[in-house]
């Protein structure tokens, strides 16, 4: 569920909820440290090999941010999906692994959840 598909009430009520997880994710500097990497690309590099140099970074992180992610914390992930879905955090954790996957893409695509990070 994206927030920008709520209403104002249902998108803050959310939100009070998410602050404590927000705020317990944003004071890990390991993962804050991941979050900001950027990519490295060498001088006098063509458009082509930017592209590719913006593409394996950003893989990377993906990656680097979900294992540091499950492993630091697995129960935030589950609080916040626990919330955006209006579902209890077993439920989460006993639902198939696409779905999750869906709901975790879904939130991170969603400007208006993220700028919640961001910001």
């Amino acid at each position: 569920m994206k927030l920008s598909q709520l209403t104002t009430k249902q998108a803050w009520g959310k939100v009070l909820k998410l602050t404590p997880v927000i705020k317990e994710l944003l004071g890990d500097k390991q993962l804050l440290a991941i979050w900001k990497r950027g990519y490295d690309i060498a001088p006098n590099s063509t458009a082509e090999e930017i592209e590719v140099a913006k593409s394996e970074a950003s893989l990377n992180k993906v990656m680097d941010l979900l294992t540091y992610g499950i492993e630091k914390h697995e129960t935030d992930i589950y609080k916040i999906l626990s919330i955006m879905e209006d579902k209890t955090i077993k439920e989460i954790q006993s639902q198939p692994l696409s779905v999750t996957i869906m709901q975790l893409k879904e939130l991170l695509e969603d400007k208006d959840f993220m700028g919640l990070f961001i910001s």
